[in-house]
C-alpha cells in the first residue's frame, strides 16, 4: 500500500494494498511447525537463583570444574550418604530412600535432626550381595511395619539403620571472588547455627599445599567437609590475605570486616595436589 502526504481521505480510502491476499494465520503456524521439527531437542541445564538469608546446616557446592563438596556445620546431626562397591562387589555401604516398595540409592548429606527410628546389626555380615541386601532390608521393614513411611537408610555389609526424619543439603553456587589452581573462594551468607567454639583466631591456615597468611587475625573454621577440605573465615577488621602455592604462585585478596568467606579445595584426583 502507497500513500502519500497530499492524498485526500477519498483518495486514500480507495487505495488498494499491494495484496490482496492476506497470509492464513493457519499457513504461518504450519510453516513454523515444519521450520522447528527440524530444531535439536536437547535438555539443558538451568539455573534458578535465588536468595538465601542464612547459610543452612548441611548443604553441598559445585565448583568450578564440576566436583560437588558436601559440607556440614554440625558433626553429630548429618548423615553423608557416600556410597562405596569393592571391585569384587563383595562390600559396600551406601544410603537408599524407600519410595513405594522400592529402595533406590541416593548420594548427598542430610540433616539427621533426631537419632535413627531403628538399628539392626550384627556380628558377621549380613550379606555379600547388594541385591540380597536390599531384600533383607525390605523384609525387615515390612516385618516391622514401616515400609508405608518415607523413610531414608544407612546401610553396610554388617548392619543398617531407618531415619524418619531428614532433609537433604541442597546444592548451591556460590559468588566466587578468586581462585588458584582448584582451590576456589566464595562469598556466603551467614551460617544461621554456626557454633562461636567452634571458630579459633588465626593469622594463618593451610589447604593441601596452598599457604594461606593473614596481616590480621580472622576467626577461622573447618566444617565437615568431604571429599575435599574446606575453611569459613569471618574477619572483624579489613584485612589482606595472601595465598601461596608452589605450583600457582600468589595471590592477595582484601576480605571486608564482618562477613563470610568459605575456601574449597576438593580432593585431589591423584597423588599430585593443586
Amino acid at each position: 500500500m502507497n500513500i502519500r502526504p497530499d492524498m485526500s481521505e477519498e483518495n486514500i480510502q480507495n487505495v488498494q494494498p499491494e495484496s490482496t491476499q492476506a497470509e492464513n494465520p493457519e499457513q504461518i503456524q504450519a510453516s513454523l511447525s515444519e521450520i522447528f521439527s527440524n530444531a535439536e531437542n536437547r535438555p539443558l541445564k538451568v539455573k534458578v537463583l535465588k536468595q538465601l538469608k542464612y547459610l543452612p546446616l548441611v548443604f553441598m557446592v559445585k565448583m568450578k570444574y564440576g566436583q560437588i563438596e558436601k559440607i556440614s556445620l554440625t558433626q553429630q546431626d548429618k548423615l553423608d550418604c557416600s556410597s562405596y562397591m569393592s571391585r569384587s562387589g563383595l562390600t559396600f555401604n551406601g544410603c537408599f530412600e524407600l519410595k513405594g516398595n522400592e529402595l533406590r540409592e541416593v548420594r548427598g548429606i542430610y540433616y539427621v535432626p533426631v537419632s535413627a527410628e531403628f538399628s539392626l546389626e550384627f556380628r558377621g555380615k549380613i550379606s555379600r550381595n547388594i541385591e540380597d541386601m536390599k531384600r533383607f532390608i525390605l523384609k525387615s521393614l515390612d516385618i516391622l511395619n514401616v515400609k508405608n513411611k518415607r523413610i531414608l537408610i544407612a546401610y553396610n555389609n554388617y548392619s543398617f539403620s531407618v531415619f524418619d526424619k531428614y532433609r537433604k543439603g541442597q546444592l548451591y553456587e556460590f559468588e566466587q571472588l578468586a581462585e588458584q589452581g582448584h582451590l576456589q573462594m566464595f562469598s556466603i551468607p551467614m551460617p544461621k547455627y554456626a557454633d562461636v567454639l567452634e571458630f579459633t583466631s588465626v593469622d594463618n591456615g593451610t589447604i593441601y599445599n596452598h599457604e594461606i597468611k593473614f596481616d590480621e587475625k580472622v576467626l577461622y573454621y573447618e566444617p565437615y567437609s568431604r571429599p575435599g577440605v574446606s575453611v569459613i573465615i569471618f574477619p572483624r577488621k579489613e584485612t589482606k590475605m595472601e595465598i601461596t602455592s608452589p605450583d600457582h604462585g600468589h595471590l592477595v585478596i582484601t576480605l571486608y570486616p564482618n562477613r563470610f568467606y568459605l575456601i574449597v579445595h576438593p580432593k585431589p584426583i591423584t597423588n599430585r595436589v593443586d
